[in-house]
């Protein structure tokens, strides 16, 4: 045992070196990750605050007539699709008192690293699920007040989907007056050429669009604003906004066959099972479960494993994840960046559900490897590593990797040697890819995934 971590009981010394401390953080953070699961991940050397331009090649289009005889195949360039990431870090900590707890360390220690394994999956699921939700729920908003005759600014529930437009490399730059974005009121053609959010903390909550020229009738308030480029948004009952979501529309297969057929459509290839994920909430589980279609699919067997665990399965040609970080009411925190609806006061009427339908390449998790800071120096030396099991003692602290996130647990440091801290943390971002140039009749800036919406009774 490294001599660095002999002022821990040995109940606590024993559960680092035999790799109990990972399991305790494990259990209570992969639940919470089901939206990293299964996607691609990118290591970055970068540092924080550090900004990525990434490129990639879109779509060639098809050869539908036939080559003169006699004469070479021109060469085509490709298309461009470029999208950015920012290096931001996640981190909490718990602090743990050694010596007033000796004898209760154990149980205490459960609890507070129970509690910051939680914390950790959490946040950093929400950083992921607001990136996936800004990119393909952007797009499709209201007016939250009336707009007169010849008004060039609008005031609208989000401004998503609304910020950017492409240039001609194929990149996504901030609207403006030589990059415009296309934009329906109401039916009615505009075009953008800013986009201001009311609280600068929100960048895409609420705000105000300007207009390069005034609109042509005056327009009510709660009337549809929609974005050229939109993503696919299936709403049940067809509505053109959230607004018009009742308490009547609950999510049944048919939705999910849609956005199946839709990505079909698209050539959205699927993950190695052959199928698509769905994300749904608990909620959208009780739904479907209530779908005669899907009660269907296991009438006649009343010990089925779906029923007795509550479960949907594979159907419809996705596997479904039920996912308690969906986005709802009740797990989206009022000063979350999160574009969407999900309250009655927001919506007007109904609390929303959402559930997305995912192909593989829709997010990209860029992370930068904390781990190559470990040769740094520390209080007890210059570069000093131990191992402790699969953690390494770096001197004045012990660091562990668990699912992508790193646990640091540090020796007290205070006057009288009490207090010790544990501490998580993320760098990185989820890079969403843009298919806006794929060669497709669909004008959508994101094409790998689509959103379904549903009232939420929950």
């Amino acid at each position: 045992m490294a001599t660095h971590v002999a002022f821990l009981p040995p109940a606590i010394r024993l559960l680092i070196q035999e790799n109990h401390l990972a399991d305790m953080i494990k259990e209570p953070l992969v639940p919470q990750n089901l939206f990293r699961q299964g996607i691609e991940r990118e290591k970055w050397n970068a540092k924080s605050g550090e900004s990525l331009i990434i490129t990639r090649n879109g779509t060639l289009a098809p050869v539908v007539a036939a080559s003169t005889p006699r004469t070479d195949p021109t060469p085509q360039a490709p298309t461009l699709e470029q999208w950015g990431v920012t290096a931001e870090n996640l981190q909490g900590a718990v602090e743990i008192d050694i010596r007033q707890n000796y004898h209760t360390i154990t149980q205490e220690f459960r609890r507070q690293i129970g509690s910051l394994g939680l914390q950790a999956g959490t946040s950093v699921s929400r950083w992921v699920r607001s990136k996936l939700f800004q990119s393909y729920g952007g797009g499709h908003t209201w007016l939250t007040a009336g707009v007169l005759l010849g008004g060039a600014t609008l005031t609208v529930q989000s401004i998503s989907g609304f910020t950017h437009n492409f240039n001609t490399d194929g990149r996504l730059v901030p609207v403006s007056a030589a990059t415009p974005i296309s934009i329906t009121v109401d039916g009615e053609t505009v075009s953008v050429v800013a986009a201001t959010p009311t609280n600068p903390a929100l960048p895409h909550g609420a705000g105000t669009l300007t207009l390069a020229v005034g609109v042509v009738a005056g327009h009510l308030i709660n009337v549809p604003v929609l974005a050229a480029t939109r993503p696919r948004i299936i709403r049940v009952g067809g509505a053109t906004t959230t607004r018009g979501i009742g308490a009547g529309n609950l999510i049944t297969l048919t939705q999910i066959n849609s956005g199946v057929a839709y990505l079909r459509t698209l050539g959205v290839p699927t993950f190695s099972d052959g199928r698509y994920r769905c994300h749904l909430s608990p909620e959208a589980v009780r739904q479907l479960r209530e779908d005669a279609a899907w009660q269907l699919q296991v009438r006649g067997v009343p010990d089925h494993e779906r029923v007795t665990g509550f479960e949907v399965g594979q159907l419809s040609g996705c596997t479904f994840i039920e996912n308690a970080e969906s986005p709802t009411y009740y797990n989206v925190a009022a000063g979350e960046d999160f574009n969407g609806a999900v309250t009655s006061a927001q919506t007007g009427g109904q609390n929303i559900c959402r559930t997305i339908i995912t192909g593989p390449g829709t997010v990209v998790e860029h992370y930068v490897p904390e781990d190559d800071f470990e040769t740094t120096p520390s209080t007890a030396g210059f570069g000093k590593r131990e191992m402790l099991g699969k953690w390494v003692d770096q001197g004045n602290y012990v660091k562990g990797l668990v699912e992508g996130i790193h646990i640091y647990f540090r020796l007290p440091l205070d006057a009288k040697g009490e207090r010790s801290t544990v501490t998580w943390s993320w760098t990185g971002d989820y890079g969403v890819p843009t298919d806006f140039r794929a060669q497709v009749n669909s004008q959508a800036a994101y094409k790998r995934a689509v959103i379904v919406e549903s009232c939420d009774l929950g």
